[in-house]
């Protein structure tokens, strides 16, 4: 009776502790995924911060644009790419005449390519007249 009454409690702690075990893994899986979603969003933040910057630099340093509406695409990597990819820039671009010359002001919105925003950039340049 004795040696059933030891083999009971021993069993009985045995699955107490499988079942904290259990619960610490689940707790552990779900931080490790927490911190790689945002790793991941992390990077493609710093991706588009790093692409609106380097289109607005374009735009400053280039012509006056030809188009008010351009859609621009990327890779997963962020490099350009020719059709359809994982994230889009769109530059919007608003003109407003003055008496000495035109004010151009555009919009850079980079998106996923499921529709999430992830960063804008407003800039503006003044085109002085006989430019």
């Amino acid at each position: 009776m004795r040696d059933s009454s030891r083999i009971q409690s021993f069993f009985i702690e045995l699955a107490a502790v499988i079942l904290f075990f259990s619960f610490a893994a689940a707790i552990d899986l779900r931080l490790f995924a927490a911190g790689s979603s945002l790793s991941r969003d992390s990077q493609d933040l710093n991706g588009a911060v790093l692409a609106a910057q380097s289109i607005a630099d374009a735009i400053a340093a280039g012509e006056r644009p030809e188009e008010a509406d351009v859609t621009l695409y990327f890779d997963g990597d962020w490099a350009p790419a020719a059709a359809e990819a994982a994230f889009s820039a769109r530059i919007l671009t608003q003109t407003e005449q003055t008496g000495a010359g035109e004010l151009t002001r555009h919009t850079i919105a980079l998106s996923r390519a499921d529709g999430e925003l992830l960063y804008t950039l407003e800039t503006a340049r003044y085109w002085p007249a006989g430019e």
